[in-house]
């Protein structure tokens, strides 16, 4: 009796073990990967939506610059 409960309990230990790899192997590492490819997409976004932002930024200022200098010219040109 003693070691039929040793089997019993071995083959039950091996059952768990067997059930943790399958739950890490088929559950929680598709899991993690769609997780990462997931977060690193919308990092992907939140950089070019910034990197947007910053263009438009530089674009405004440098037309404003434009703009004082053509403004500049115009008034010497009246005084010269």
């Amino acid at each position: 009796m003693c070691v039929s409960v040793k089997i019993e309990e071995k083959l039950t230990l091996t059952a768990y073990k067997e059930t943790d790899s399958f739950v890490c192997l088929f559950v929680v590492l598709p899991v993690a990967l769609t997780d990462s490819v997931v977060v690193g997409m919308i990092f992907s976004e939140e950089h070019n939506a910034r990197k947007q932002v910053t263009e438009n930024i530089a674009s405004v200022a440098e037309y404003s610059i434009d703009k004082a200098v053509e403004e500049a010219l115009t008034i010497s040109k009246i005084f010269i």
